[in-house]
């Protein structure tokens, strides 16, 4: 093959890598390693996303500071979402006030009743613990005592009980 031929025809990967200049400076590996992209620096958050975040966050601790006195108002939007339809079918074969008046009264009602009924329910409970709290305690009492534990673990639990008793019955 002549070197007119070589000019005519397809370049070898050999002919190309030949004929590019070389730097004399850069190492051999240093050429085959591609150069890390460059990235611009981030940008700090602009003064609207501040001014956001911290009224949301102050917002949340508001909620979350009043979330006694909202539990109320909760409640009334609750009712009222449920109790209005009522009032409205009501209104139909009444005035609206004697609807109202009926709803309201009905509420009371159901609820005075739920906690007549919740208050049998938790004396009843609440007699039936007082009884078994004896046969309870004494079971602790065998179980604890059966237990082989260290002496400083057992003088430790006796300290804590009695300084408990000592609180709760002002001895």
């Amino acid at each position: 093959m002549t070197q007119s031929e070589g000019a005519i025809g397809p370049a070898s990967s050999a002919d190309v890598s030949a004929s590019l200049p070389v730097d004399p400076t850069a190492s051999p590996a240093a050429t085959d390693q591609p150069e890390p992209p460059h990235f611009k620096p981030l940008q700090l958050p602009s003064a609207p996303f501040w001014v956001v975040l911290i009224a949301g966050i102050a917002a949340v601790l508001l909620v979350a500071a009043a979330a006694s006195a909202l539990f109320v108002f909760a409640i009334g939007i609750a009712l009222s979402f449920f109790l209005v339809p009522v009032v409205n079918r009501m209104e139909r074969h009444m005035p609206r006030i004697a609807a109202c008046i009926l709803v309201v009264i009905a509420s009371v009602l159901v609820t005075l009743s739920v906690l007549v009924l919740l208050t049998a329910i938790l004396l009843e409970q609440g007699a039936k613990f007082l009884d078994a709290l004896p046969e309870m305690l004494d079971s602790l009492q065998q179980t604890y005592q059966s237990m082989d534990l260290p002496s400083w673990l057992t003088s430790a639990i006796n300290d804590h009980c009695d300084s408990g008793c000592a609180t709760l019955f002002g001895e």
